[in-house]
């Protein structure tokens, strides 16, 4: 970013100078040429951009830009900055791997429990995932793949993840039981959450990630959704709208994981899904009710 700052300074120099010469031969006299000069010397270092490798790396320390930018020049500072480089993203590398098995191991335990994944082998259906992924992430490393960062970044990670993370803090709560929940961390870890678990869980966390939802909404909906695009001439980014097949996109992104909860739950109210009623029962009465069920199965054989 420095050399293209300082490479647009260039240009503006050698414009500036070429204008110069040119007024020598304008036919003006010599007052009027030195007054031109004068202004258009002034206006010319106003517009020259400002080349600070410090102010680039502030800028820089943030998202991407904090480990590519910020974080490389640190390391290149050091003595031994080869071996500290390859340290550094192996370190980035481990940490992305640790993330995929987390990420990856809690879609397949879900789809697993889907009728139509259930005969696929886990380690076919971990493939497909990891192609799929391999797929979505390839548009992120070309030339451009900053801006689809960007997008992704923006609207897929934060609404969706807070509105799903409501309705687990509500179904837990208030559907399935606080006590109930409180009765499986007992039987699972001997102790039970104490009051103010509960409360946080029943009134403080619900009240909390409702603000934050809502103030989200209200910060996007004033003004139009942008984004921060290079700006080769000048030399910085600037922010820039989003086109409308973008913020198409953008909404496509929050809806796709989440739109399945209320679907799903209108579905099964007017009876559009055939599923078996099950009334909660805590972990501990479920555990009790295994082996009576398995004697009744083995009778019945």
């Amino acid at each position: 970013m420095l050399e293209n700052c300082e490479a647009a300074n260039e240009k503006i120099r050698q414009n500036f100078s070429t204008t110069l010469n040119e007024l020598n031969t304008t036919g003006l006299t010599t007052q009027q040429v030195d007054w031109l000069k004068g202004n258009m010397t002034s206006n010319f270092t106003s517009g020259l951009l400002k080349c600070d490798l410090k102010e680039f790396l502030t800028d820089a320390a943030s998202g991407p830009g904090l480990v590519f930018i910020a974080f490389t020049d640190a390391i290149n500072q050091m003595p031994g900055a080869a071996f500290w480089s390859v340290m550094f993203f192996l370190m980035l590398l481990t940490l992305g791997l640790d993330s995929l098995f987390g990420a990856l191991e809690s879609v397949t335990s879900a789809l697993k429990d889907v009728r139509g994944f259930k005969k696929l082998p886990r380690e076919l259906l971990s493939g497909l995932l990891c192609i799929i992924g391999l797929g979505i992430g390839l548009p992120m490393v070309t030339y451009s793949g900053e801006y689809v960062l960007q997008l992704f970044d923006s609207f897929a990670a934060n609404l969706p993840l807070l509105l799903i993370a409501i309705c687990e803090c509500v179904g837990v709560c208030y559907c399935y039981g606080i006590q109930r929940f409180s009765d499986d961390i007992e039987y699972m870890t001997g102790s039970k959450p104490n009051v103010f678990w509960k409360v946080c869980w029943m009134f403080i966390t619900p009240a909390a990630m409702f603000t934050i939802l809502i103030a989200s909404i209200v910060l996007m909906s004033q003004g139009k959704a942008s984004y921060y695009a290079w700006n080769k001439d000048q030399g910085k980014y600037e922010k820039v709208p989003y086109p409308n097949w973008a913020v198409f996109v953008a909404v496509m992104l929050v809806l796709v994981s989440v739109i399945f909860i209320p679907c799903v739950a209108v579905a099964r109210y007017f009876g559009l899904i055939k599923y078996t009623r099950l009334d909660p029962v805590s972990l501990k009465d479920a555990e009790a009710a295994k082996p009576f069920k398995n004697e009744a199965m083995d009778t019945q054989m």
